[in-house]
Protein backbone atom coordinates (compact mmCIF):
# COMPACT_ATOMS: atom_id res chain seq x y z
CA UNK A 1 0.00 0.00 0.00
CA UNK A 2 3.05 2.09 0.18
CA UNK A 3 1.51 4.21 -3.01
CA UNK A 4 -1.40 4.97 -0.93
CA UNK A 5 0.71 6.53 1.74
CA UNK A 6 2.37 8.53 -0.47
CA UNK A 7 0.63 11.94 -0.43
CA UNK A 8 0.98 15.62 0.68
CA UNK A 9 0.56 16.24 4.51
CA UNK A 10 -2.79 17.43 5.34
CA UNK A 11 -3.19 20.81 7.20
CA UNK A 12 -6.40 19.75 8.49
CA UNK A 13 -5.90 16.27 10.01
CA UNK A 14 -8.37 13.81 7.79
CA UNK A 15 -8.69 10.48 10.08
CA UNK A 16 -10.24 7.44 9.25
CA UNK A 17 -13.47 6.56 11.69
CA UNK A 18 -12.84 4.47 14.86
CA UNK A 19 -15.52 2.22 14.08
CA UNK A 20 -14.14 1.94 10.83
CA UNK A 21 -11.36 1.25 11.75
CA UNK A 22 -11.96 -1.31 13.94
CA UNK A 23 -14.54 -3.13 11.69
CA UNK A 24 -11.93 -3.45 8.50
CA UNK A 25 -8.48 -3.07 10.35
CA UNK A 26 -5.91 -2.90 7.85
CA UNK A 27 -2.84 -3.08 10.88
CA UNK A 28 -0.41 0.12 10.54
CA UNK A 29 -1.99 1.30 7.40
CA UNK A 30 -4.73 3.94 9.10
CA UNK A 31 -2.14 5.42 11.22
CA UNK A 32 0.38 6.24 8.47
CA UNK A 33 -2.43 7.25 5.85
CA UNK A 34 -3.74 10.53 7.72
CA UNK A 35 -0.11 11.88 8.97
CA UNK A 36 2.03 10.90 5.57
CA UNK A 37 4.10 14.29 4.88
CA UNK A 38 5.78 12.57 1.99
CA UNK A 39 5.58 13.21 -1.58
CA UNK A 40 6.70 10.72 -4.57
CA UNK A 41 9.72 11.39 -4.91
CA UNK A 42 9.78 11.51 -8.61
CA UNK A 43 7.38 14.94 -7.97
CA UNK A 44 9.67 16.45 -5.94
CA UNK A 45 12.65 16.06 -8.34
CA UNK A 46 10.60 17.76 -10.99
CA UNK A 47 9.79 20.90 -8.75
CA UNK A 48 13.47 20.88 -7.21
CA UNK A 49 12.02 20.71 -2.97
CA UNK A 50 12.45 18.29 -0.78
CA UNK A 51 9.92 15.62 -0.56
CA UNK A 52 8.65 16.63 2.91
CA UNK A 53 5.51 18.50 2.19
CA UNK A 54 4.86 22.46 2.53
CA UNK A 55 1.54 23.59 4.33
CA UNK A 56 -0.84 25.24 2.96
CA UNK A 57 0.97 25.45 -0.47
CA UNK A 58 -2.71 25.96 -2.13
CA UNK A 59 -3.56 29.84 -1.66
CA UNK A 60 -6.78 30.24 -4.51
CA UNK A 61 -9.51 30.37 -2.25
CA UNK A 62 -11.50 28.45 -5.45
CA UNK A 63 -8.57 26.00 -5.19
CA UNK A 64 -8.74 25.50 -1.28
CA UNK A 65 -12.55 24.84 -1.72
CA UNK A 66 -12.02 21.86 -4.92
CA UNK A 67 -9.40 20.27 -2.05
CA UNK A 68 -11.42 20.44 0.39
CA UNK A 69 -14.07 18.40 -1.45
CA UNK A 70 -11.11 16.20 -2.80
CA UNK A 71 -9.61 15.19 0.47
CA UNK A 72 -13.67 14.39 1.30
CA UNK A 73 -13.53 12.29 -1.88
CA UNK A 74 -10.03 11.01 -0.93
CA UNK A 75 -11.12 9.38 2.57
CA UNK A 76 -14.44 8.56 1.83
CA UNK A 77 -12.80 5.98 -1.48
CA UNK A 78 -10.43 4.95 1.46
CA UNK A 79 -13.27 3.69 3.52
CA UNK A 80 -15.01 2.09 0.37
CA UNK A 81 -12.06 0.01 -0.13
CA UNK A 82 -11.43 -1.17 3.13
CA UNK A 83 -14.36 -2.19 2.95
CA UNK A 84 -14.43 -3.60 -0.27
CA UNK A 85 -11.55 -5.41 0.33
CA UNK A 86 -12.94 -7.34 3.35
CA UNK A 87 -16.06 -8.04 1.32
CA UNK A 88 -13.89 -9.75 -1.53
CA UNK A 89 -12.22 -12.36 0.74
CA UNK A 90 -15.28 -12.91 2.77
CA UNK A 91 -17.10 -13.08 -0.47
CA UNK A 92 -14.00 -16.02 -1.49
CA UNK A 93 -14.24 -18.00 1.70
CA UNK A 94 -17.23 -18.70 1.02
CA UNK A 95 -17.23 -19.48 -2.55
CA UNK A 96 -14.23 -21.56 -1.47
CA UNK A 97 -16.77 -23.61 0.59
CA UNK A 98 -19.74 -24.05 -1.39
CA UNK A 99 -17.55 -25.64 -4.55
CA UNK A 100 -16.46 -28.05 -2.06
CA UNK A 101 -19.81 -28.84 -1.15
CA UNK A 102 -21.78 -28.38 -5.06
CA UNK A 103 -18.65 -30.46 -6.00
CA UNK A 104 -20.40 -33.52 -4.08
CA UNK A 105 -24.22 -32.70 -5.92
CA UNK A 106 -25.54 -33.74 -9.55
CA UNK A 107 -26.75 -30.39 -9.62
CA UNK A 108 -23.67 -28.43 -8.64
CA UNK A 109 -24.15 -26.15 -11.66
CA UNK A 110 -26.14 -24.07 -10.14
CA UNK A 111 -23.96 -22.12 -8.22
CA UNK A 112 -22.26 -20.73 -11.26
CA UNK A 113 -24.54 -17.07 -9.69
CA UNK A 114 -22.27 -17.33 -7.10
CA UNK A 115 -19.21 -17.68 -9.16
CA UNK A 116 -20.58 -14.59 -11.13
CA UNK A 117 -21.08 -12.78 -8.09
CA UNK A 118 -17.73 -13.36 -7.04
CA UNK A 119 -16.63 -11.35 -10.34
CA UNK A 120 -18.65 -8.56 -8.87
CA UNK A 121 -16.85 -8.36 -5.68
CA UNK A 122 -14.02 -7.60 -7.63
CA UNK A 123 -15.22 -5.13 -9.72
CA UNK A 124 -16.37 -3.64 -6.52
CA UNK A 125 -12.39 -3.05 -4.95
CA UNK A 126 -11.20 -2.18 -8.68
CA UNK A 127 -13.56 0.95 -9.02
CA UNK A 128 -12.84 1.79 -5.33
CA UNK A 129 -9.10 1.93 -6.28
CA UNK A 130 -9.51 3.58 -9.63
CA UNK A 131 -11.63 6.54 -7.45
CA UNK A 132 -8.99 6.93 -4.77
CA UNK A 133 -5.76 7.18 -7.88
CA UNK A 134 -8.32 9.58 -9.28
CA UNK A 135 -8.50 11.74 -6.55
CA UNK A 136 -4.75 11.33 -5.97
CA UNK A 137 -4.20 12.66 -9.41
CA UNK A 138 -7.03 15.94 -8.61
CA UNK A 139 -5.05 16.72 -5.49
CA UNK A 140 -1.78 16.52 -7.46
CA UNK A 141 -3.37 18.67 -10.46
CA UNK A 142 -3.84 21.70 -7.96
CA UNK A 143 -0.64 21.56 -5.87
CA UNK A 144 1.16 21.27 -9.22
CA UNK A 145 -0.79 23.71 -10.76
CA UNK A 146 1.61 26.81 -9.70
CA UNK A 147 4.47 25.41 -9.99
CA UNK A 148 6.69 26.53 -13.14
CA UNK A 149 7.22 23.31 -15.10
CA UNK A 150 6.55 22.08 -18.72
CA UNK A 151 3.60 20.93 -19.76
CA UNK A 152 5.45 16.79 -20.62
CA UNK A 153 6.15 16.98 -16.71
CA UNK A 154 2.91 18.24 -15.56
CA UNK A 155 0.90 15.30 -17.77
CA UNK A 156 3.77 12.75 -16.16
CA UNK A 157 3.38 13.59 -13.12
CA UNK A 158 -0.65 13.67 -13.49
CA UNK A 159 -0.76 10.16 -14.51
CA UNK A 160 0.74 8.61 -11.22
CA UNK A 161 0.20 6.45 -9.50
CA UNK A 162 -0.90 4.65 -12.48
CA UNK A 163 2.07 3.94 -14.77
CA UNK A 164 1.86 1.67 -18.08
CA UNK A 165 -0.59 -1.25 -17.51
CA UNK A 166 0.16 -0.92 -13.47
CA UNK A 167 -1.89 0.56 -10.93
CA UNK A 168 -0.38 1.56 -7.68
CA UNK A 169 2.78 0.22 -9.02
CA UNK A 170 1.88 -3.63 -9.05
CA UNK A 171 -1.18 -5.66 -10.26
CA UNK A 172 -4.16 -4.86 -8.12
CA UNK A 173 -4.71 -8.42 -7.04
CA UNK A 174 -1.17 -8.62 -5.82
CA UNK A 175 -1.29 -6.00 -3.60
CA UNK A 176 -4.59 -7.09 -2.23
CA UNK A 177 -3.26 -10.59 -1.55
CA UNK A 178 -0.06 -8.74 0.35
CA UNK A 179 -2.54 -6.95 2.85
CA UNK A 180 -4.46 -9.92 2.84
CA UNK A 181 -1.61 -12.01 4.56
CA UNK A 182 -1.04 -9.47 7.20
CA UNK A 183 -4.61 -8.94 8.53
CA UNK A 184 -5.27 -10.36 11.84
CA UNK A 185 -8.57 -12.28 10.73
CA UNK A 186 -7.82 -15.70 9.07
CA UNK A 187 -10.20 -16.37 6.72
CA UNK A 188 -10.70 -19.30 4.18
CA UNK A 189 -8.97 -18.38 1.04
CA UNK A 190 -9.36 -19.49 -2.27
CA UNK A 191 -8.38 -17.76 -5.45
CA UNK A 192 -10.59 -17.28 -7.76
CA UNK A 193 -10.21 -14.13 -10.22
CA UNK A 194 -10.25 -13.09 -13.59
CA UNK A 195 -6.91 -13.11 -15.85
CA UNK A 196 -5.00 -10.34 -14.57
CA UNK A 197 -4.81 -9.03 -18.31
CA UNK A 198 -8.20 -7.71 -18.29
CA UNK A 199 -7.81 -5.30 -15.51
CA UNK A 200 -4.64 -4.01 -16.18
CA UNK A 201 -5.16 -2.93 -19.27
CA UNK A 202 -8.34 -1.54 -19.10
CA UNK A 203 -8.25 0.25 -15.55
CA UNK A 204 -4.35 1.95 -15.90
CA UNK A 205 -6.44 3.23 -20.15
CA UNK A 206 -9.26 4.34 -17.78
CA UNK A 207 -7.13 5.93 -14.76
CA UNK A 208 -5.42 7.89 -17.57
CA UNK A 209 -8.40 9.27 -19.01
CA UNK A 210 -9.54 10.53 -15.87
CA UNK A 211 -5.98 12.27 -15.36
Amino acid sequence: MGVLLQEWKNPERVAVPRFMAKLYPLEDIEEKLPDSVHVDSFVASLVGWPSTAKENIVKDVADKKVDSSVKKAYVGTHLALRADIYGVYGAQSLLSYFKTLFATMPDGGQCLDLFDSMDIAFDSVRTSALSYGASVATRRHLFLKGWNIDAAQRSMSLRLPCTGARLFGQDLEEKLHCVFKVWKHSLSFHTHQRPKSSFAGSASRSFCRLS
